[in-house]
C-alpha cells in the first residue's frame, strides 16, 4: 500500500532529523562546556 510506504518514509526522515538535532545539541553541549 503506498500510504504505508509514505509512512514508512515519514517514520525514517523524522529519525534522521531526530538524530541530526540530537547530535547538534550533544555538540553544543560539548562546545559550551
Amino acid at each position: 500500500m503506498p500510504t504505508d510506504f509514505f509512512l514508512y518514509r515519514y517514520n525514517k526522515n523524522v529519525r534522521n532529523i531526530f538524530t541530526h538535532i540530537l547530535l547538534i545539541t550533544t555538540h553544543a553541549h560539548l562546545y559550551t562546556h
